[in-house]
C-alpha cells in the first residue's frame, strides 16, 4: 500500500497550490475576489487558508483544486474533472443543508450579499470591455 502524502504547513500548502494554479499571489487575490494583504496574511501564516471563506471562494473559482488538499494537505492538489464534480455535488449539498437551517433574516442577508457581489462581477466585466 502506498504511504500517503500530507503537506502539514498551510505556508507550504499555499504556495504549492499558487505553483498548481500557475498564479501569483496577487492574482490569486483578484481571481478570488479577496484583498491583496489578506492573501499575504494567508501566505505569511497570520490567517488560515483552510478557513471557510478561501476554501469556498478558491474551490468556487477553481473547481479542480481540492478541499482535502487546502484543509489537510492531502495530495493531489488538482482533482480529474470527474473527481471535481463529485465534490462540487458535496459542496452543494452541504451548503443547502447549511442555508436551509438558518433564520429568515439570514437567509435574506445572504441573498443580498450574493447579488451585490453578482453585480461587482458584472460591474468588472462591463469595465473590462469597455477598456478593450
Amino acid at each position: 500500500m502506498a504511504k500517503e502524502t500530507i503537506i502539514k504547513p498551510e505556508e507550504e500548502r499555499f504556495e504549492m497550490l499558487l505553483n498548481a494554479l500557475n498564479l501569483t499571489a496577487y492574482k490569486l487575490a483578484e481571481e478570488i475576489d479577496v484583498s491583496v494583504g489578506s492573501i499575504y496574511h494567508v501566505k505569511s501564516g497570520r490567517i488560515k487558508l483552510a478557513s471557510k471563506n478561501y476554501i469556498t471562494k478558491i474551490v468556487t473559482k477553481f473547481p479542480n483544486v481540492s478541499i482535502d488538499f487546502i484543509k489537510n494537505g492531502k495530495l493531489p492538489i488538482l482533482l480529474t474533472d470527474e473527481e471535481a464534480a463529485i465534490q462540487s455535488n458535496l459542496l452543494l449539498s452541504k451548503n443547502k443543508e447549511e442555508f436551509m437551517s438558518k433564520s429568515l433574516d439570514d437567509k435574506l442577508s445572504e441573498i443580498l450579499n450574493e447579488i451585490h457581489n453578482l453585480q461587482k462581477d458584472v460591474q468588472k466585466l462591463l469595465n473590462k470591455k469597455s477598456s478593450n
